[in-house]
């Protein structure tokens, strides 16, 4: 759930935002920050006619003050995490239907890194090569998702 994953955020001096925030406020508390968390969870991010709903409009919205920042040479990063991967390929594809269903609910498995990812990445950077070879190999990830943004969906991104 939402709160497990932002139980340790107020230990960091986090501040969770409300969704119904404002573009204004949201704007003024972006500019306050360093860094921003789209956490993991269950929401739909459209509504039945496939039109955004609050969570995804929002979410798109912080990612463009994000980009913007970092187009402007300000490193701000955007940690996501489970959903917040789906609520970046809608805002960049423009469409939900960026994402497929997939049946990958409660499982363990490996993780593959991309040699951009691994060359690239800040995070990965930094990972110890016996750490990225237990994720590999170890089925050290846990797998809980109804979406995905598979090989045939992410060529719609176009990047």
């Amino acid at each position: 759930s939402r709160r497990r994953h932002t139980r340790f955020l107020p230990v960091s001096w986090a501040r969770r935002c409300v969704q119904e925030t404002g573009k204004q406020e949201l704007t003024t508390l972006f500019n306050q920050i360093n860094g921003l968390l789209f956490t993991g969870g269950s929401t739909v991010l459209w509504n039945e006619d496939g039109s955004w709903n609050l969570v995804q409009e929002v979410g798109t919205f912080l990612m463009e003050l994000v980009i913007e920042a970092n187009n402007k040479g300000i490193y701000f990063p955007l940690w996501t995490t489970c959903q917040g991967h789906e609520i970046i390929a809608i805002a960049i594809a423009g469409d939900y239907r960026v994402l497929s269903y997939v049946n990958s609910e409660n499982h363990i498995g490996n993780l593959s890194f991309t040699e951009a990812g691994n060359s690239n990445s800040q995070i990965f950077q930094y990972m110890s090569n016996s750490l990225k070879e237990a994720l590999q190999n170890n089925s050290a990830s846990y797998f809980n998702h109804n979406y995905a943004i598979t090989t045939q969906t992410l060529s719609l991104i176009h990047i």
